[in-house]
This record gives structure tokens, sequence and C-alpha cells, in this order.
């Protein structure tokens, strides 16, 4: 099993005993759910997190890029991918 879907797993048994925490997909990947909206996914071998526009990683040292699965179209400013090592 790869390295980052064994992360995943230990990120969702930390998560789902929350009231209203379940497994979900997004975009065909395992993702999270809380309250019946995906907040964080697989994506690609990397973590992707739904944060709101407002939010910066930046201040937490956390190595980040914004989710973009479209060819033409912008990235999804709202959803974080988290990239390796993820602090600086």
């Amino acid at each position: 099993m790869r390295k980052e879907l064994l992360e995943f797993e230990r990120i969702v048994n930390l998560l789902i005993p929350e009231e209203g925490v379940v497994l979900g997909k997004m975009m065909s990947s395992p993702g999270i759910q809380y309250n019946g909206k995906v907040f964080a996914f697989l994506y690609k071998e990397k973590m992707c997190f739904k944060l709101g526009a407002s939010n910066t990683l930046e201040n937490l040292g956390v190595l980040y890029e914004f989710l973009n699965p479209f060819k033409i179209k912008s990235p999804l400013k709202d959803w974080f991918v988290v990239r390796s090592g993820v602090c600086r």
C-alpha cells in the first residue's frame, strides 16, 4: 500500500470518531466528509484540504499550492494541496 494512502488512513482514523465525520469521495478519490461535505481528500498522492479562500497556510510554514484539476480554468482558491515536505 502506498505511503500516502497509509497516512490518509491514519488521519481518517483520528477524525472518524468525531460526530458528523465519515468517509466520502471527491473526484473518484478517497475523502473525508463533515456533515455531508467533503473537506479533505487524497489527490494525486497528496493531501488536499478545503480551507476557504481567506485562510492561508503560510503563517504555519506549510508548503502548499492551490488545487488545479482543470486544463483551461483557474485553480480553486479555497482548496489547498499540501506539498511534500509539508513544513519549511
